[in-house]
């Protein structure tokens, strides 16, 4: 199966809310895959990609080495899942992960246990555009996105502190909340109000004075239009000049004047205007 334009991923709630770690690289070719499966599909195909085409979708630049890293590590970070009643499946993602040089394209197969979790969804699934997601930086943006997709509709989403820790498998320094706010959760408040259709804020709930939840409030932007023209195709570079930095800030400086309307409108934050948007 070759790289094609589908967009749309859809993936079961408990996948979406399984507990693993990747990297951005990692985490992007996964939802690609997904996004290829097709609603006929009854079984996993071998997912055949151009190097080239993934790169310009991915917005990065895969040289042999890159994607021998990432396929050593696809192939060995697991991803748990809770399925109720104290039972849980712990698998990888792959069953296989192969090079052609010559041909310049890989083939990727998921592991057949993921089939009740990627096909012939009924009901219980999330879905969100991979577009979006490509524009995220952030490993833990990418999956904080998906997540808030699972509960956009209810507009609002009540988590502990220690299950998203746990769940997102954060390093030891993000345990302190001052870090795992700072480094992750404001992080990705700024980049999901950006660059994706949705505008999300959160309170802190506290138990006496350690904060152990948070309240998030989701609401959906208006006027986002994307194509795969959109993402950068910029190779990652630290340099404050080039195209990838240039985009940030000026995603950032976009983030800002919103600030700035809000609080000429009265209001302090979006998780404000969302409160009274619904006559709270």
């Amino acid at each position: 199966m070759a790289l094609s334009n589908r967009n749309i991923v859809k993936q079961s709630y408990e996948l979406n809310t399984a507990r693993y770690r990747l990297s951005v690289v990692e985490t992007d070719i996964i939802f690609k895959m997904v996004s290829e499966i097709r609603n006929e599909d009854k079984d996993f195909q071998t997912y055949t990609f151009k190097v080239t085409e993934l790169e310009k979708a991915l917005g990065r630049s895969l040289d042999r080495a890159y994607l021998k890293d990432t396929a050593r590590n696809l192939m060995k970070k697991p991803l748990t899942i809770d399925r109720g009643k104290g039972n849980f499946l712990t698998i990888g993602w792959l069953s296989s992960f192969e090079y052609f040089a010559e041909r310049g394209e890989i083939e990727l197969c998921f592991d057949p246990k993921l089939k009740p979790y990627l096909l012939e969804l009924q009901g219980r699934f999330v879905k969100a555009d991979i577009r979006y997601i490509f524009k995220l930086s952030s490993e833990y943006s990418k999956r904080i996105y998906t997540m808030f997709k699972q509960w956009e509709k209810l507009g609002k989403y009540e988590v502990s502190v220690e299950e998203w820790q746990k769940l997102l498998e954060v390093p030891k320094s993000m345990l302190i909340y001052n870090r795992f706010k700072e480094k992750i959760l404001e992080v990705a408040k700024n980049q999901i109000n950006e660059n994706t259709d949705l505008l999300v804020d959160f309170k802190e709930i506290k138990t006496g004075r350690k904060v152990t939840g948070l309240l998030w409030t989701i609401g959906k932007q208006i006027g986002q239009q994307l194509t795969f023209d959109n993402v950068s195709t910029a190779t990652i570079d630290t340099a404050s000049q080039t195209p990838w930095n240039k985009a940030k800030k000026a995603k950032r400086a976009k983030g800002e004047e919103l600030q700035q309307k809000l609080q000429e409108s009265g209001f302090n934050n979006i998780f404000d205007l969302i409160e009274a948007m619904n006559g709270k």
